[in-house]
């Protein structure tokens, strides 16, 4: 992950890549998905792919399940 030290406070870098390394290891289980005009989400491995249109979405959100699990990673640092 390449976080650009310009757009984010030093103390801000740690939490930055802890949480988008959660998106990593989502996308390496084949659980989070994206492309140009969709984001594609499996809460488990098991689970049926489900799709969310990029144009209605906030990107980012924290109720989106697949942010909520980065936010929970990244909050740890955060509060540490």
């Amino acid at each position: 992950t390449f976080v650009d030290p310009e757009n984010c406070k030093p103390s801000e870098m740690e939490e930055a890549v802890v949480h988008e390394n959660v998106h990593h290891d989502q996308m390496k289980s084949g659980r989070l998905g994206y492309d140009r005009n969709n984001v594609y989400w499996k809460p488990t491995t098991r689970s049926h792919m489900k799709t969310y249109t990029r144009k209605t979405m906030e990107e980012g959100a924290t109720d989106l399940a697949w942010e909520a699990e980065a936010y929970e990673e990244s909050d740890k640092v955060k509060n540490t």
